[in-house]
């Protein structure tokens, strides 16, 4: 078929800029974007001994969080070599770093505890979040729930995501120490998420309940019933989160948000 010099042209054009492109093509993977031709996720005994940066390449791909969520036995190997690696006093600021907001991020994005903090930020426009307190603290926290949440009757949904959330604070805590000796080095994730997630892990840690241990944190059927208006539970003493750890974590961050 013979082209018109025009289109003979164009047809070179396209070329050359699909060659030129080539490079940031694959280095972007559209393919992975769009959720295609994506490896699945590892064994569980493979994915218990693979490096920080391997696991952080894992957790590029959506289908890695679905695939933990839908089998305890790689979720728990993945947990137990991120804690192992940001526990150890012996690996870099970095891989520490790196390992612990992994491991926050595996807690939140496998039940939903990434949608409640994503909603913080709504939540702040209501609430003081400085000046949080015993009377507030219920209300702060039934504004930063999704939809989808509150219509799950059983509290499932929303149990599941406060135990995420505190069980992520020890990794907090480790990006907290070690940004106080030798700052934030970076990693796969942002300090900005790193900041709301902890602020909320730390709030909800000192909040004590009726039914729950003195001090915090809540019992979370106590904090459920609250956040519908029913039962006799009540919100028995709230800790400032004042903690060393967090408030580095917030400078780090520039965060608005004090204590």
């Amino acid at each position: 078929m013979l082209r018109s010099p025009a289109g003979a042209a164009a047809f070179v054009l396209v070329s050359a800029l699909l060659l030129a492109s080539c490079n940031q093509f694959f280095s972007v993977n559209l393919f992975q974007q769009a959720g295609l031709g994506q490896q699945s996720t590892p064994s569980a005994s493979a994915l218990a001994t693979m490096s920080v940066s391997d696991l952080q390449s894992l957790a590029e791909s959506p289908s890695f969080y679905t695939d933990l969520s839908n089998d305890a036995t790689k979720k728990g190997a993945v947990f137990t070599n991120l804690q192992g690696a940001y526990s150890s006093p012996s690996n870099s600021v970095s891989t520490i770093q790196s390992a612990a907001a992994l491991y926050a991020d595996v807690q939140l994005n496998t039940t939903d505890g990434a949608a409640i903090v994503a909603g913080l930020v709504s939540a702040a426009a209501t609430t003081n979040i400085s000046g949080l307190g015993q009377s507030t603290i219920v209300s702060f926290i039934k504004a930063t729930l999704p939809a989808d949440v509150l219509a799950d009757s059983t509290g499932t949904k929303f149990a599941q995501a406060v135990d995420a959330i505190l069980a992520a604070k020890p990794a907090y805590d480790a990006i907290g120490a070690t940004i106080q000796t030798s700052g934030w080095t970076g990693g796969t994730s942002t300090i900005g998420d790193v900041a709301q997630g902890a602020l909320l892990a730390y709030a909800l840690a000192g909040t004590a309940t009726s039914n729950g241990p003195a001090g915090g944190p809540p019992n979370v059927t106590d904090l459920w019933t609250m956040i519908n208006g029913t039962g006799s539970a009540t919100v028995t003493s709230f800790t400032t989160p004042n903690s060393s750890n967090l408030s580095a974590i917030l400078t780090a961050a520039h965060s608005p948000y004090t204590f």
